[in-house]
């Protein structure tokens, strides 16, 4: 069989040798094409390179002329000097056959005798472009009598190329100088640059035509300025690096070409094929004879060696088993050596005969062991599993794997038994493999330690504690719900399916809330109702948080579910408690607003017959004497005055409850309105035998001064009702910012029940029969509403039967100083102890006063007031009755008084605007008004009228007239 294969052998054995050889042909092959490509492309550029220096040095020489002006001879006229120059340049260039000068409007041109010009120079030389753009321009090859077909007979005329420069001048480019030269010279260029034999060059103008090749015996070459064969323009055309063409005579060629940047000419180098082929066919013969030879002698010497080698191969193979098996231990033993892995061989006597170092480092403290007995290496081990497994091992030749604690070394170890096979190496024993995995145990321990303590805890919460995997699969749910659910929990052994016991009306919500917790792996939080095991659905709230592993990935969700079904129960109590609670604060809100527009509209509608009671009091003042009459007027007075300060305390208490009051504030001294509150408090203080004081020391406030006086004149009104004995003392103090005003009395005192109450309407202490001449209870409250729309601080302090203290809390000047202007007088409520007012007897002196009021009991009272102080009255019911009744007369009023709001929707401003048109100058006028808001003062504001607010006496009333008659008289 041996024998059969060695030929076989002999032949693979030389088949590389076959391959290498074929393989060094193509390689030759190649590396020889490219040898001659890269020669012939040299080639080629260097005859290029001759093409253009020729013709390059041609331009210069044109140029040099172009620039040197020799060619011009300013002595002479015309072209008569160019001739003259160019006839010397021809004779010292004899490759140039004529000289032309052409300007833009004609030309001149100077050649050797017999010289005509080829058909087609004058478009083919250039001369255009060269004006145009004013560089050089070559022109392809000249030749007469055609120029598009290849020519049979030889030239007559010899063919020539033109070179054209310009001629620079004032206005740029004013001639263009062309050479007319020799094709014939190119030629010679090419044969001086030195050719090698059997190569053929051609150079082609940018029509494909040839100028020169080196065939051409002389100038009459009848192939100059015809195209060459197609073959050759395919290559050209197609830009082939290297191609193979056919020339005019039928020659089978290689060519390169390369194109001039200079003149577009393209130069095309030829070698015949035979040159290449022949010296290549040699050298292939060469190598295969070579491989041939080659083959024979390494098959012979294969041959004979093959013989020796066979019978050498047994005796090392033998040999090569046993280096192979003690490589492979050696390979074993170092991979044993490197694992994590403590490994330990032993023989079937229990020998150790092989541990590495990890083992040695766990069971004998790094020690090398072999050789000793597995036994004293472990000792104890034989109560152990150690002892049991190993000589199963043995016995049974059956690998094994178990975990084990070894008390000697108090270690776990993870441990992997096998028998060893036997062999030339080895008689048999086991091998272990075996890992230190105590921290790994403990680690184990500890988390099964957690988990049952954390079972444990769940177990013991109130609430359903549950579990689930990554993708949402509820996996452990604590013993509540088998609580909750009574005999129902034992269908949920395998997980509990949480949708079968939730309320259908809780489902969908319940879903969308699990599956975008899921999807964004956020907190899961939602309500919904669970089925008790006695039918009740109870509300839950179910809270769940995802355990998420290093790469952000869910491991396992932890969650809650709370009964929180009473609680709810509570809230909804709770929410329609709060309700119930807004809907009384609703309606209460409603009824103060409609107590409101209640109050705001009964003292509106009693100010009307109010004011013609005053009015008419009043002007039976002059008409009833002393005695019975006099006295019962005045019982009407102080009725009519307490009806007055109820329905004041009714205005003030509907404004600022309807909100209907804006603050304006300034900043102003105290003193100015100090001086004007003891003006007003200071002489019924001393008619009671009280001693009244003020104590301030210059403090300068922020705050609306009405306002503020409005608060302090209550006060100071409340004090004069509850203090019979004693004084009232007014103190200012400031702290920082603050400035602290006190309204001290010696009066009743407060008892602690009514501290609250003081601030409320109508709530009086000491005054349970409600006496009148002690106030209407209004002013405190009225106190407490406007401290709240200023955002002030009225705090009272009070001992029963010494009195009482008020004090207000107001914010100090910013402005550094501030000049004691006299202020506008501020309205404050008159004192209610002030006597009667008996109305001053004003005498007019004629005055003419016109009055306007669509009531006409108003309107009757307040033209006999007037009348009675002397006035004379013109009272209309309209604003078209007075401006009537004014026409007739013509006479000028002096003074004009109007009630705001007229019938047909008309006002009182209108009347007076009216009234000063017609007499073309500004009237003063007073506005009598109901009104509780602050449209009417703001309308007359606007016009500077006076306002009155109804119920108004006549001592008020003749005040406000003759101040104005006093302001109008001054202006």
């Amino acid at each position: 069989m041996k024998r059969v294969r060695l030929p076989y052998l002999l032949l693979a054995a030389s088949l590389p040798i076959v391959v290498f050889a074929a393989a060094m042909m193509v390689l030759f092959d190649q590396q020889q094409t490219r040898s001659w490509e890269a020669f012939m492309r040299q080639s080629t550029g260097a005859a290029l390179a001759t093409v253009d220096e020729r013709v390059t040095t041609i331009r210069i020489a044109l140029e040099t002329l172009a620039t040197s002006g020799l060619l011009f001879d300013e002595r002479r006229d015309g072209y008569e000097g160019f001739k003259e120059q160019a006839h010397r340049v021809l004779a010292l260039r004899p490759d140039w056959m004529a000289l032309r000068l052409t300007a833009r409007d004609g030309a001149t041109q100077v050649g050797r005798d017999g010289f005509s010009v080829p058909d087609g120079a004058e478009k083919g030389s250039g001369i255009d472009a060269v004006f145009q753009y004013g560089e050089a321009q070559f022109s392809g090859i000249l030749i007469s009598p055609t120029e598009d077909t290849a020519a049979k007979a030889p030239h007559t005329d010899e063919p020539m190329v033109a070179v054209s420069v310009p001629v620079f001048g004032r206005a740029g480019v004013e001639y263009v100088l062309t050479a007319f030269v020799r094709a014939w010279a190119i030629n010679q260029a090419l044969r001086d640059q030195g050719m090698t034999p059997g190569w053929r060059i051609g150079v082609l103008d940018d029509q494909e035509r040839l100028i020169a090749r080196t065939l051409s015996e002389d100038w009459r070459d009848a192939g100059i300025g015809s195209y060459p064969d197609p073959s050759l323009i395919d290559g050209l055309r197609r830009g082939s690096a290297m191609f193979h063409a056919t020339n005019q005579l039928g020659e089978s060629l290689y060519v390169a070409s390369a194109s001039s940047p200079i003149t577009g000419w393209t130069v095309a180098l030829g070698m015949p094929s035979s040159l290449i082929d022949l010296p290549a066919q040699r050298t292939l013969s060469a190598v295969i004879g070579g491989g041939v030879l080659a083959i024979g002698v390494a098959l012979g010497i294969g041959w004979l060696l093959a013989r020796f080698l066979m019978e050498r191969s047994a005796a090392e193979r033998r040999l090569l088993q046993l280096e192979l098996a003690q490589r492979a231990n050696e390979r074993t033993t170092a991979i044993l050596e490197s694992t994590t892995d403590g490994v330990f061989e032993v023989d079937p006597k229990w020998r150790v005969i092989f541990i590495n170092q990890r083992a040695r480092n766990l069971l004998a403290e790094g020690v090398d062991v072999t050789g000793s007995l597995l036994w004293d290496v472990l000792p104890d081990a034989d109560t152990t599993a150690f002892w049991h497994e190993y000589h199963r091992v043995a016995a049974d030749r059956v690998p094994v794997e178990f975990e084990e604690y070894y008390p000697a070394l108090g270690m776990w170890f993870y441990v992997r038994a096998f028998p060893l096979p036997d062999g030339p190496l080895s008689d048999g024993g086991i091998a272990v493999y075996f890992q230190d995995v105590t921290e790994g145990r403990r680690a184990r321990d500890a988390l099964a330690e957690s988990e049952r303590q954390y079972r444990f805890l769940a177990e013991s919460i109130p609430q359903i504690v549950w579990t689930a995997t990554g993708d949402g699969g509820v996996d452990y749910v604590n013993g509540r719900l088998r609580a909750y659910l009574g005999p129902r929990s034992e269908q949920f052994v395998d997980g509990w399916r949480w949708l079968e016991t939730m309320h259908p009306d809780d489902v969908e919500g319940t879903l969308e809330a699990w599956r975008s917790a899921l999807a964004n792996l956020d907190v899961y939080e939602h309500q919904h109702r669970f089925l008790r095991h006695d039918g009740m659905y109870r509300w839950h709230l179910a809270r769940a948080l995802p355990m998420l592993d290093e790469t952000g990935q869910p491991l396992k969700w932890f969650g809650t579910s709370t009964d929180i079904h009473d609680q709810k129960l509570y809230q909804e109590t709770l929410q329609a408690a709060r309700d119930e609670a807004e809907r009384a604060r609703s309606a209460a809100e409603r009824a103060d607003a409609a107590k409101s527009r209640f109050l705001a509209a009964a003292s509106h509608d009693l100010r009307q017959p109010m004011q013609s009671l005053f009015l008419f009091a009043d002007s039976l003042e002059q008409h009833v004497g002393d005695g019975e009459g006099h006295e019962k007027l005045l019982h009407l007075r102080r009725g009519l005055d307490a009806l007055k300060v109820l329905l004041d305390g009714l205005l003030d208490v509907s404004r600022l409850d309807a909100e209907t009051v804006e603050p304006t504030l300034e900043e102003f001294p105290l003193k100015l309105l100090f001086d004007q509150i003891g003006v007003a408090y200071a002489k019924v203080a001393t008619a009671k035998g009280l001693a009244f004081e003020i104590h301030e020391h210059g403090e300068v406030v922020r705050s609306d001064r009405a306002l503020l006086g409005r608060i302090l004149g209550n006060l100071l009104d409340n004090a004069v009702h509850y203090t019979n004995t004693g004084r009232i003392r007014i103190d200012c103090r400031q702290f920082g910012e603050i400035v602290t005003v006190e309204v001290q009395d010696t009066g009743i005192g407060i008892p602690t029940e009514h501290m609250e109450d003081i601030w409320k309407e109508f709530h009086q202490v000491g005054n349970p029969e409600r006496d009148r001449n002690r106030g209407l209870g209004l002013g405190l409250a009225i106190v407490d509403r406007i401290a709240k729309l200023l955002g002030y601080r009225v705090e009272v302090r009070s001992a029963l039967g010494r009195g009482s203290v008020f004090s207000v809390e107001i914010p100090a000047a910013t402005g550094a100083s501030l000049a004691l202007a006299a202020p506008e007088p501020v309205k404050t409520a008159a004192p209610a102890s002030d006597p009667v007012q008996v109305p001053a007897l004003v005498k007019a002196k004629g005055r003419y006063a016109v009055l306007v009021d669509d009531d006409a009991i108003v309107l009757l009272g307040l033209q006999s007031i007037l009348r009675d102080w002397g006035y004379d009255v013109l009272a209309a019911g309209s604003t078209e009755q007075a401006l009537a009744g004014l026409g007739t007369g013509r006479r000028k009023p002096d003074i004009i008084v109007a009630d705001y709001r007229l019938r047909g929707g008309r006002i009182g401003t209108e009347a007076i605007l009216k009234i000063r048109e017609l007499f073309g100058t500004d009237i003063p006028g007073v506005i009598l008004t109901g009104e509780t808001g602050p449209e009417c003062v703001q309308d007359a504001a606007a016009y500077g009228f006076s306002v009155a607010h109804k119920p108004i006496t006549s001592r008020q009333l003749s005040m406000a007239m003759e101040r104005l008659l006093a302001a109008s008289a001054a202006d």
